[in-house]
């Protein structure tokens, strides 16, 4: 599977690179933009102090403002290529047509507004802590690399097979004709695995489900913005363009690590360590090295978390609006996306009950939930038309599966009546989340749960070996289990003991700067991370482990595994450098508090 490279890919490459790095730059000028006025804090007092309208770029520095240029590039890049597979004209003139119209409007916008401008030197500050990041972006790349060159029929497979498919057809639908009138009952039985009332929307061949019978039409399995990121890569640069996304995704999520980190602790030294744990991983390795699809959520998750915590310190409404697509994209990459939605309705619940009537609120909640509702009805829309085959697949598997699945929706919606009663009688909750007796017994309490569920899962559920099973594939015979006992365990095969020890102690660490202190600029981050650790290390229901479980995890319950550990790390090395040790540079996290009159 040699690929030369003419002139024309090289061309092709070039021309898509310009058009992804100047969409991306446009995009952060309009995301950056702002007038007003900025709060400066002083050691005396603090001052409004008036600002030209324009954009505040030059307030990050130099290695943030990259990186962000980087998300606004994947960002557009990512509606461009929806929008072209479902216009069924996935071809590399469309999308530059479509980036020259988007940067088109963009740019007047600007040239309108005054604030187009073109990069120069003091436009950015330049830390030199940004000279770290090299050498760690060195790291991730030779960690990385090679990507594996063998497939299989399993979801990489099907992934890469999908990618191929739209890039020669170029749409989202199509009709084979070796699948035609299939209707009859006799070639079900002669072609298919089960008749069509049985399982109406059969795989057919690797990654495609069969949706009409008659004209034998076929559509993608899975959701469809990574494979439309692979077919793309495959147009520029062929499969060897196809196994290099990932590592590029993968270097990525490294970068995104240390402004993120910097954001919810104040550290720049978590996140570097941090992001050199990351690009050591071996899950992480490992799951960059192929077409899996958990990367890209990887990014898109990581970002959102960033760019929401920017937007919530700085008040910034443009990137809580960035924030809220962000998380809305990442809903047209895997189906698990639906946890990043529970997670973002707890906070957003939870910022509306803790704030109190009569006051505005502190960040620009209400921008990011409209962003986030949009993309929210993009993805159901675009479902309801084109993954509505692989959607009916995975309801009926929970069904099959979950027994228990009334069960969890009754005790769900008893939740949900709770907090809306809760959020109606927000008078019954203010009067104690104002006292700080009652936010240190509070923190206490989730001091003690937290404890309590890492004994348990670590030393006590192992040894309760649990019932559920799963069938091996043919032309193998029998049963395994599925393991869900060790989950804990098992998780620590990718961050070890250690890790998961520091990693508690990280957490309560991060609980007591959000309760007590009432850092809400940590809830998203401890929320997304509760929900997705808290969901599959009840049941991670995968199998084989090695194959399966490290999927689960690597979306953001490993890196913030990582992250809590490295907070931990940080903070007591640094309590060690009164004693003797040179301490380390430890900035306490950005006090956006919703109780500021007791700040």
């Amino acid at each position: 599977m040699t690929f030369f490279p003419t002139l024309t890919d090289y061309f092709m490459l070039f021309v898509f690179s310009f058009f992804f790095l100047f969409t991306g730059w446009l995009t952060h000028l309009s995301v950056c933009k702002k007038k007003g006025c900025v709060e400066r804090s002083t050691s005396q007092e603090k001052q409004m102090i008036p600002i030209k309208q324009g954009t505040s770029s030059q307030n990050l520095p130099l290695f943030e403002s990259i990186v962000l240029i980087l998300i606004n590039g994947v960002v557009v890049t990512s509606f461009i290529l929806l929008l072209t597979a479902q216009l069924g004209v996935f071809r590399f003139r469309f999308w530059c047509l479509f980036f020259v119209l988007y940067d088109v409007i963009i740019a007047t916008y600007l040239k309108r507004s005054g604030t187009f401008q073109f990069p120069r030197p003091g436009n950015y500050k330049f830390q030199r802590s940004d000279w770290m990041v090299l050498p760690l972006c060195l790291l991730a790349f030779l960690t990385f690399n090679k990507p594996s060159k063998s497939i299989h029929t399993r979801d990489p497979g099907g992934y890469v097979n999908i990618a191929v498919k739209i890039s020669e057809t170029g749409s989202l639908r199509f009709k084979d004709p070796d699948f035609q009138q299939f209707h009859s009952e006799e070639r079900q039985k002669l072609f298919l695995p089960a008749l069509l009332r049985d399982a109406p929307y059969p795989q057919v061949i690797p990654g495609f489900h069969l949706v009409d019978p008659v004209s034998g039409e076929l559509t993608p399995r899975y959701f469809h913005l990574f494979p439309l990121w692979l077919a793309l890569f495959f147009k520029l640069w062929r499969f060897s363009g196809m196994f290099a996304l990932n590592v590029l995704l993968g270097i990525l999520s490294v970068l995104i690590l240390v402004p993120l980190a910097q954001r919810l602790f104040g550290s720049r030294w978590v996140g570097l360590l941090a992001a050199c744990l990351l690009a050591l991983n071996m899950g992480q390795v490992w799951i960059v090295r192929s077409p899996f699809s958990e990367i890209l959520t990887q990014v898109l998750l990581l970002a959102g978390i960033w760019t929401l915590s920017i937007g919530m310190t700085e008040k910034r409404k443009r990137f809580c609006i960035l924030a809220g697509i962000l998380f809305g994209l990442t809903l047209f990459v895997r189906i698990d996306s639906v946890l990043i939605l529970a997670a973002l309705l707890m906070f957003a619940w939870m910022i509306l009950v803790l704030s109190e009537k009569g006051r505005s609120l502190d960040l620009p909640l209400p921008s990011f939930l409209m962003a986030l509702a949009v993309v929210v009805a993009y993805v159901s829309l675009h479902t309801a038309v084109f993954a509505y085959a692989y959607l009916d697949t995975v309801i009926n598997t929970f069904k099959h599966f979950s027994p228990s699945a009334k069960p969890s929706l009754l005790i769900g919606g008893l939740v949900t009546v709770l907090l809306l009663v809760l959020w109606k009688r927000t008078g019954l909750v203010h009067p104690f989340a104002r006292q700080q007796a009652f936010r240190t017994k509070f923190m206490v309490v989730l001091f003690t749960l937290v404890t309590a569920f890492f004994i348990y899962a670590y030393f006590i559920r192992p040894l309760n070996p649990g019932t559920d099973r799963i069938l091996l594939p043919p032309p193998l015979t029998g049963s395994v289990g599925f393991y869900d006992e060790i989950a804990l365990v098992r998780l620590g095969w990718y961050v070890t003991p250690l890790g998961i020890v520091l990693a508690y102690l990280g957490s309560l660490i991060s609980l007591k700067r959000l309760v007590k202190d009432g850092s809400v600029v940590l809830l998203p981050f401890v929320l997304i991370l509760g929900v997705f650790a808290l969901f599959y290390l009840y049941k991670s229901r995968a199998f084989p482990d090695n194959y399966w479980v490290f999927r689960r995890y690597v979306e953001i319950v490993i890196l913030g595994f990582l992250m809590l550990a490295s907070l931990s790390f940080v903070f007591f090395l640094s309590r060690a450098g009164t004693s003797g040790l040179s301490p380390l540079p430890f900035l306490p996290s950005h006090p956006l508090s919703l109780f500021p009159h007791l700040a």
